[in-house]
Order: C-alpha cells, then sequence, then structure tokens
C-alpha cells in the first residue's frame, strides 16, 4: 500500500479525532461528545500550524484517508550541542498497523529535524506490543524504559 506523508491541514481534524479516539486519547466527556472533541483538537491543530518549531504530519493512503499523524517539537537542550526535535505523538490507525505509516512519518520528522540543525530526535513510547523492536528498527536507542533517542550525524 502506498503511503504518502504530507503536513497536516487544518481539515484533517475529523480523522485525527478518530485516530485519537482509537487509541484512547480522547477523555471520556468528549467520546460522547464528538463536536466538543473535534473543536479542542481544531485548536489545537491551529496553534501548532501557526507555530515556528513544531508541526504536524499525516500519514495518506491513495484513497485520501488519513491513517497516521506526528506531532514533533523542537526543544532547546544545553547538553548537546544543538537542539532535539521532540516526537510528541505517532499515532497509526488500528487498521493500518505494519502498512508503513508510522516508518513513513518517522521519515518525515528526520528530514525536519536535519532542516533544523537537530542533533537528535528522541520520542517517548507507549508499553504495546511490538512498538519497542519498532522504533530499535528504525534506528531508535533506548535511553531508559520507553525513552528512545536518535542520533543525527
Amino acid at each position: 500500500m502506498k503511503i504518502n506523508v504530507r503536513n497536516a491541514l487544518v481539515a484533517d481534524v475529523k480523522p485525527i479525532v478518530r485516530i485519537l479516539s482509537q487509541h484512547g486519547q480522547i477523555n471520556k466527556f468528549e467520546m460522547g461528545n464528538p463536536p466538543m472533541a473535534e473543536d479542542r483538537i481544531r485548536g489545537l491543530l491551529r496553534d501548532v500550524l501557526e507555530a515556528p518549531n513544531q508541526g504536524i504530519q499525516v500519514a495518506v493512503i491513495s484513497s485520501g484517508l488519513v491513517v497516521g499523524y506526528l506531532h514533533w517539537l523542537v526543544v532547546p537542550t544545553f547538553s548537546l550541542p544543538h537542539h532535539e526535535i521532540y516526537i510528541n505523538q505517532l499515532f497509526v490507525t488500528t487498521d493500518h498497523l505494519n502498512q508503513g505509516a508510522a516508518t513513513g512519518l518517522l521519515q518525515s520528522v528526520k528530514q525536519q529535524a536535519i532542516q533544523k540543525n537537530a542533533s537528535r530526535i528522541r520520542i517517548e513510547i507507549c508499553d504495546q506490543p511490538g512498538a519497542h523492536e519498532f522504533i530499535q528498527n528504525r534506528g531508535f536507542q533506548g535511553i531508559s524504559g520507553t525513552s528512545y533517542q536518535q542520533a543525527l550525524d
């Protein structure tokens, strides 16, 4: 399956809410009120898209369906020669796991990190089956527990 990765648009709010809901990331009150969740996420999405030091990429299949997204931030750090890119969230729909969406999103954020002259990419992963192996197989080294990093040369 062909996966394209692009910058998110405000119009991507519904699929992002759908993906967050699948992964239990929408609070109980909003689960019963999808327009409320969409309004909150739309506001956050606008804020991120206007911010110079963060971004959201989405993974899209050929039908135009958004099947994954990744939110990243530039984080200044005193312990590195340059800042780092921190991956705040990376989610893929359960129907599209193991089809290249997460890999494409990680490749996209690596390109962003290189363009922004970052020293490394860091991510905290959830403790789900296969998550540790997945991130390690993409060149990330364990720091501690669920924290991983990838140095950029």
